[in-house]
């Protein structure tokens, strides 16, 4: 539809143009407004630094496959200091270069088999089946259900 406006040709678009994300509802065409930090509740300390308060659980999709779900949780920072502080260490570089580190497949296994809810892991030797893409998305989606800013880490990771 066009209109002219000052002199000027004005496109209007349908409502219906442009892109739709696929996880916005068929039955909603409505956006709701996000409600002002103003307006919101503080936290109750209790809701949130306890360790009973419920972890953030998504469903995300299988890279791989596109049409299969896995339920992921958030991790606390206790769970992330105890995961690092058990790994175990195994030698990197050689000759004089040659230092301890952790190890960090050992890490994200671990991860994988305390965060992944369903289909549950057992053995971390399950794993070594993954596709490494798989692997690296389902730990960017708990990092970033833990509150993780991924784009920063990723930046720094570059």
């Amino acid at each position: 539809m066009t209109a002219e406006k000052n002199g000027l040709e004005v496109v209007t678009l349908d409502e219906n143009y442009g892109y739709r994300s696929k996880s916005a509802s068929d039955d909603d065409d409505t956006i709701e407004e996000a409600t002002p930090i103003e307006e919101m509740p503080v936290v109750k300390i209790e809701d949130w630094l306890t360790s009973g308060a419920p972890r953030p659980t998504k469903w995300i999709i299988l890279p791989s496959s596109g049409e299969t779900k896995m339920q992921v949780q958030a991790m606390t920072m206790a769970d992330l200091k105890k995961l690092r502080n058990s790994a175990p260490l195994k030698p990197k570089g050689k000759g004089k270069q040659r230092r301890m580190v952790k190890d960090e497949d050992w890490i994200q296994n671990k991860m994988l088999m305390e965060n992944v809810l369903q289909p549950e892991i057992t053995d971390p030797k399950q794993l070594d089946h993954a596709l490494a893409g798989d692997i690296t998305h389902i730990v960017r989606e708990i990092m970033e259900l833990s509150g993780f800013d991924m784009s920063v880490i990723s930046d720094a990771l570059e």
